[in-house]
Protein backbone atom coordinates (compact mmCIF):
# COMPACT_ATOMS: atom_id res chain seq x y z
CA UNK A 1 0.00 0.00 0.00
CA UNK A 2 1.16 3.57 -0.73
CA UNK A 3 2.24 5.62 1.82
CA UNK A 4 0.00 8.70 2.10
CA UNK A 5 1.47 12.34 2.99
CA UNK A 6 0.63 12.00 5.97
CA UNK A 7 2.61 8.77 7.11
CA UNK A 8 5.31 10.27 5.26
CA UNK A 9 5.46 13.43 7.18
CA UNK A 10 5.32 11.44 10.47
CA UNK A 11 7.89 9.15 9.38
CA UNK A 12 10.90 12.19 7.86
CA UNK A 13 9.51 15.32 9.99
CA UNK A 14 9.84 18.98 8.72
CA UNK A 15 13.49 18.39 7.54
CA UNK A 16 13.50 15.18 5.70
CA UNK A 17 10.21 16.18 4.15
CA UNK A 18 12.28 17.88 1.00
CA UNK A 19 15.06 15.63 0.96
CA UNK A 20 17.63 14.43 3.33
CA UNK A 21 17.54 16.08 6.60
CA UNK A 22 20.97 16.54 6.77
CA UNK A 23 21.12 18.57 3.73
CA UNK A 24 18.57 20.60 4.84
CA UNK A 25 20.23 23.65 5.85
CA UNK A 26 22.50 22.95 3.51
CA UNK A 27 20.42 23.33 0.45
CA UNK A 28 18.58 26.27 1.65
CA UNK A 29 21.73 28.10 2.30
CA UNK A 30 23.23 27.30 -1.05
CA UNK A 31 20.22 28.42 -3.08
CA UNK A 32 19.63 31.83 -1.42
CA UNK A 33 23.20 32.58 -1.45
CA UNK A 34 23.02 31.81 -5.35
CA UNK A 35 19.55 33.87 -5.57
CA UNK A 36 21.67 36.75 -3.57
CA UNK A 37 24.51 36.52 -6.24
CA UNK A 38 22.68 36.41 -9.19
CA UNK A 39 21.09 40.11 -8.04
CA UNK A 40 18.02 39.30 -5.57
CA UNK A 41 17.16 42.31 -3.53
CA UNK A 42 15.37 42.69 -0.30
CA UNK A 43 12.82 44.82 -2.06
CA UNK A 44 12.33 42.28 -4.92
CA UNK A 45 9.06 40.08 -5.15
CA UNK A 46 10.45 36.06 -5.14
CA UNK A 47 8.07 32.96 -6.49
CA UNK A 48 9.08 29.47 -4.31
CA UNK A 49 7.37 26.85 -6.60
CA UNK A 50 7.33 23.90 -4.65
CA UNK A 51 8.26 25.78 -1.40
CA UNK A 52 7.98 22.41 0.90
CA UNK A 53 8.30 23.03 4.88
CA UNK A 54 9.46 26.02 4.05
CA UNK A 55 13.15 25.02 4.05
CA UNK A 56 14.20 27.89 1.69
CA UNK A 57 11.28 29.97 2.32
CA UNK A 58 12.63 30.58 5.80
CA UNK A 59 15.22 32.25 4.82
CA UNK A 60 13.90 34.17 1.93
CA UNK A 61 10.77 35.39 3.88
CA UNK A 62 13.42 36.67 6.88
CA UNK A 63 15.31 38.60 4.44
CA UNK A 64 12.85 40.06 2.17
CA UNK A 65 10.64 42.98 2.75
CA UNK A 66 7.00 42.05 4.04
CA UNK A 67 4.80 40.45 1.93
CA UNK A 68 7.55 40.06 -0.87
CA UNK A 69 7.91 36.29 -0.84
CA UNK A 70 5.16 34.22 -2.49
CA UNK A 71 5.37 30.16 -1.73
CA UNK A 72 3.62 27.26 -3.52
CA UNK A 73 3.57 23.70 -2.63
CA UNK A 74 0.71 21.10 -3.38
CA UNK A 75 0.97 20.01 -0.28
CA UNK A 76 -1.19 21.42 2.54
CA UNK A 77 0.39 19.50 5.84
CA UNK A 78 4.04 20.25 4.80
CA UNK A 79 3.42 23.83 4.07
CA UNK A 80 1.67 24.72 7.33
CA UNK A 81 4.11 22.97 9.19
CA UNK A 82 6.62 25.57 7.76
CA UNK A 83 4.80 27.88 8.65
CA UNK A 84 3.73 27.16 12.67
CA UNK A 85 7.32 26.53 12.62
CA UNK A 86 8.44 29.89 11.93
CA UNK A 87 5.05 31.53 12.99
CA UNK A 88 6.28 34.91 14.52
CA UNK A 89 9.18 35.76 11.19
CA UNK A 90 5.33 34.84 9.40
CA UNK A 91 3.40 37.25 11.48
CA UNK A 92 5.67 39.90 10.66
CA UNK A 93 6.90 39.26 7.30
CA UNK A 94 3.31 38.68 5.74
CA UNK A 95 4.39 36.29 3.01
CA UNK A 96 1.54 34.51 0.53
CA UNK A 97 1.69 30.73 0.95
CA UNK A 98 -0.90 29.20 -1.61
CA UNK A 99 -1.37 25.44 -1.38
CA UNK A 100 -1.47 23.72 -5.07
CA UNK A 101 0.06 21.50 -7.48
CA UNK A 102 -1.39 23.16 -11.16
CA UNK A 103 0.71 26.16 -12.26
CA UNK A 104 -2.96 28.14 -12.51
CA UNK A 105 -1.77 28.38 -9.21
CA UNK A 106 1.26 30.71 -10.01
CA UNK A 107 -0.11 34.75 -9.35
CA UNK A 108 1.05 36.58 -12.86
CA UNK A 109 3.13 39.65 -12.75
CA UNK A 110 5.64 41.45 -10.70
CA UNK A 111 7.95 38.94 -9.68
CA UNK A 112 11.65 39.69 -10.39
CA UNK A 113 12.90 36.05 -9.52
CA UNK A 114 11.22 32.77 -9.32
CA UNK A 115 12.63 29.53 -7.60
CA UNK A 116 12.01 26.28 -8.58
CA UNK A 117 14.44 23.88 -6.45
CA UNK A 118 14.48 19.94 -6.88
CA UNK A 119 10.89 20.32 -8.80
CA UNK A 120 11.64 19.84 -12.84
CA UNK A 121 13.87 16.99 -11.62
CA UNK A 122 10.79 15.31 -10.34
CA UNK A 123 8.34 16.48 -13.32
CA UNK A 124 7.18 15.14 -16.62
CA UNK A 125 8.34 17.18 -19.44
CA UNK A 126 4.43 18.84 -19.92
CA UNK A 127 4.20 19.31 -16.57
CA UNK A 128 7.66 21.28 -17.11
CA UNK A 129 6.54 23.38 -19.72
CA UNK A 130 3.20 24.46 -18.42
CA UNK A 131 5.21 25.79 -15.20
CA UNK A 132 7.74 27.54 -17.24
CA UNK A 133 4.83 29.24 -19.56
CA UNK A 134 3.18 30.09 -16.03
CA UNK A 135 6.29 31.32 -14.31
CA UNK A 136 7.26 33.21 -17.93
CA UNK A 137 3.92 35.67 -17.20
CA UNK A 138 4.72 35.55 -13.48
CA UNK A 139 8.25 37.19 -14.25
CA UNK A 140 8.59 40.93 -14.73
CA UNK A 141 10.71 42.13 -17.36
CA UNK A 142 14.44 41.24 -16.40
CA UNK A 143 12.87 38.79 -14.37
CA UNK A 144 14.40 35.31 -13.71
CA UNK A 145 13.34 31.98 -12.65
CA UNK A 146 16.62 29.33 -11.33
CA UNK A 147 16.18 26.08 -11.33
CA UNK A 148 17.68 22.84 -10.07
CA UNK A 149 17.73 19.91 -12.88
CA UNK A 150 19.43 16.84 -13.11
CA UNK A 151 21.11 16.80 -16.86
CA UNK A 152 21.25 13.47 -18.75
CA UNK A 153 21.96 12.25 -22.67
CA UNK A 154 18.15 11.78 -23.12
CA UNK A 155 14.34 13.35 -21.59
CA UNK A 156 12.63 11.81 -19.19
CA UNK A 157 9.92 9.89 -21.35
CA UNK A 158 7.77 9.40 -18.54
CA UNK A 159 3.72 11.03 -17.63
CA UNK A 160 4.41 10.74 -13.81
CA UNK A 161 6.33 12.22 -10.90
CA UNK A 162 9.66 10.44 -10.74
CA UNK A 163 12.46 10.11 -8.22
CA UNK A 164 15.32 11.27 -10.93
CA UNK A 165 13.62 13.53 -14.04
CA UNK A 166 16.68 13.99 -16.34
CA UNK A 167 16.61 16.46 -19.32
CA UNK A 168 18.90 17.93 -22.19
CA UNK A 169 20.22 21.36 -21.58
CA UNK A 170 18.61 21.81 -25.18
CA UNK A 171 15.19 20.76 -24.14
CA UNK A 172 15.20 22.93 -21.35
CA UNK A 173 16.36 25.79 -23.94
CA UNK A 174 13.58 25.15 -25.98
CA UNK A 175 11.08 25.52 -23.59
CA UNK A 176 12.25 28.61 -22.56
CA UNK A 177 12.47 30.13 -25.77
CA UNK A 178 8.52 28.74 -26.27
CA UNK A 179 7.46 30.87 -23.04
CA UNK A 180 9.76 33.95 -24.54
CA UNK A 181 13.11 33.62 -22.19
CA UNK A 182 16.39 32.54 -22.80
CA UNK A 183 17.94 29.74 -20.84
CA UNK A 184 21.58 29.78 -18.84
CA UNK A 185 23.18 27.10 -17.18
CA UNK A 186 24.27 28.59 -14.10
CA UNK A 187 27.59 27.17 -12.37
CA UNK A 188 26.99 26.82 -8.45
CA UNK A 189 27.21 24.08 -6.23
CA UNK A 190 24.48 21.48 -5.58
CA UNK A 191 24.91 18.38 -3.54
CA UNK A 192 22.74 16.25 -5.99
CA UNK A 193 21.30 18.24 -8.84
CA UNK A 194 22.88 20.93 -11.72
CA UNK A 195 21.68 24.80 -11.72
CA UNK A 196 20.49 26.94 -14.63
CA UNK A 197 18.07 30.30 -15.29
CA UNK A 198 15.12 31.07 -17.63
CA UNK A 199 15.78 34.81 -18.19
CA UNK A 200 12.76 37.40 -19.09
CA UNK A 201 14.62 39.70 -21.53
CA UNK A 202 14.07 43.51 -20.13
CA UNK A 203 10.94 45.91 -21.92
CA UNK A 204 12.07 47.51 -24.42
CA UNK A 205 13.06 50.99 -24.52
Amino acid sequence: MDETAQERFDRVGLRGWPGPAADFEKIAQISVDLLVARGLEPADRILDVGAGTLRIGRKLIARQDPGAYVGVEPAELALAAGARSIEDLVRRKRPRLLVGSRPSFVPVGGFRFALAQSVFSHLPLAQVAAWTRQISQALAPGGQLVFSWFPGPADYQGQAYAKRAEYRAETLAGLAEASGLVFEAVPWPHPRLSWAAMIKPPAEG
